[in-house]
């Protein structure tokens, strides 16, 4: 698997294709998953930098272990919470906007303790590099969708 840092570098070129939606492939835009990604990479290094690291606990977790052993996350299955839905119309600005935020935030984790973490309510506990694991493995699935609507507009 790619790590989150690689994804970040091919954003650029996703955000100056156009912009399409294929309800088949997906009811969101190609920019409403590209946005809803950089709000869950900005959310979730905000979350691990403001943990306490010396409250971390992590225990065994099957569907935390399936989804970062296998990088894979199952289409359709977990909607996600408000604070990481963007709105419906996005603008290539607003998505240029978040790609620099969430640059600045995943560069910001490698100055947090390893041991600071992220609660998710589907796979627990993940420390620092875990949650950098989940980052690519959740840009990775939203790229395949978004890559999934481009060849669907040939």
């Amino acid at each position: 698997m790619k790590s989150i840092e690689y994804f970040l570098e091919k954003f650029p070129e996703m955000i100056e294709s156009w912009n399409h939606t294929n309800e088949v492939i997906s009811k969101a835009s190609t920019y409403r998953h590209l946005e809803h990604s950089l709000q869950v990479i900005q959310w979730i290094c905000k979350s691990v930098g403001e943990s306490n690291p010396e409250l971390f606990s992590q225990w065994f977790n099957l569907t935390r272990r399936l989804s970062l052993t296998f990088n894979r996350i199952p289409r359709g299955r977990v909607e996600s919470p408000d604070k990481v839905r963007p709105v419906w119309v996005i603008t290539k600005h607003q998505v240029s906007e978040s790609l620099c935020t969430a640059n600045q935030a995943v560069w910001s984790l490698e100055w947090v303790s390893p041991h600071s973490f992220f609660v998710h309510e589907m796979l627990g506990v993940l420390d620092r590099d875990q949650a950098k694991q989940f980052l690519a493995v959740h840009t990775y699935h939203h790229f395949k969708i978004i890559r999934e609507i481009h060849r669907s507009m040939r």
